[in-house]
């Protein structure tokens, strides 16, 4: 179980890293 909890909170952590990479292209797109 725990194995499959660290793998859902990688896949998160990508989720929330994709997000922040877009709003940072954004903004730098916005400059």
């Amino acid at each position: 179980t725990s194995k499959k909890h660290a793998n859902v909170n990688f896949v998160c952590t990508q989720d929330a890293h994709r997000r922040w990479t877009k709003k940072r292209t954004n903004l730098a797109q916005a400059l």
